[in-house]
């Protein structure tokens, strides 16, 4: 899109998850409308969790949550593509930010797990003060496959050199930081 710069910052983290952190920055000041669509296969049974914030599969032995702060999540229909030439009606989920003047952020985590009804996401954002074009944090709190966790996860945009931010009972001076911690505080 010409008005907007989009800039998209994807971070895996080993313990098996992905943040997706997606800023917008339009060239004008005029009220604009963002989706950031996620799509499943049919056979996922797509899930809308209003109250958490998260969209979610419900299969036998792969899963995912995906989980947002960020916009009021909505449900259509679109078009699931099964192999070349052949389309299948689909549900898919987004989020959605309406009519906002100025920068706007999605940060979007990703959750893979394996039994069916077993996982659970909720994320909540982290006030640092500054604009969201600056940085950007979030917490999650996760139970997959009966392990709960709780994820502090900050994105500095351009970190200023020597610069500590406090982001939650965390700080850090990288350009992504992350902290995860088990039930237990571990």
């Amino acid at each position: 899109y010409p008005e907007v710069d989009h800039q998209r910052t994807v971070t895996f983290l080993k313990s098996g998850f992905w943040i997706v952190s997606d800023l917008m920055q339009p060239k004008d000041e005029n009220p604009h409308s963002y989706k950031q669509l996620w799509h499943m296969p049919p056979a996922a049974n797509q899930q809308i969790n209003r109250s958490n914030g998260t969209i979610s599969s419900d299969m036998l032995d792969a899963n995912i949550i995906i989980g947002s702060n960020d916009g009021v999540i909505q449900e259509d229909m679109g078009w699931y593509t099964v192999r070349w030439g052949v389309f299948q009606e689909s549900p898919y989920a987004y989020f959605a930010k309406d009519n906002v003047v100025g920068n706007v952020g999605f940060d979007t985590v990703i959750f893979p797990y394996a039994t069916q009804g077993q996982g659970a996401a909720k994320t909540e954002d982290i006030n640092l003060g500054v604009p969201v074009d600056v940085a950007t944090a979030m917490r999650m709190t996760t139970t997959m496959d009966g392990q709960t966790s709780e994820t502090h996860y900050m994105l500095e945009y351009e970190p200023p050199k020597g610069t500590t931010r406090t982001f939650g009972e965390f700080a850090g001076d990288g350009m992504v930081n992350v902290v995860r911690t088990d039930e237990d505080g571990n």
